[in-house]
């Protein structure tokens, strides 16, 4: 199994500790781009106009994803069948 599929199965078991950047990792295999607007409020989007909405915490040390997040990212994903 290799490290995309690795991280993928991490990101459907809803871990506590999974990063922003494992997130970004997510979105960018699936053909996503990360646009910052200011804050910590960015979104991904892709060539067919497809747009998730998310936030950035800033200041923590270790920079973790919100598990609603997660769980909209996987639905979102799937959804298009990009997981």
């Amino acid at each position: 199994m290799g490290s995309r599929e690795k991280l993928i199965r991490r990101m459907r078991s809803i871990p506590a500790d999974f990063t922003f950047e494992e997130l970004v990792k997510v979105f960018r295999w699936a053909g996503f781009e990360l646009v910052e607007k200011g804050g910590s409020h960015c979104y991904f989007i892709n060539v067919a106009g497809d747009v998730f909405h998310t936030w950035r915490a800033h200041g923590r040390k270790e920079n973790r994803a919100p598990k609603s997040d997660l769980r909209a990212a996987i639905r979102f994903l799937e959804q298009r069948r990009l997981l």
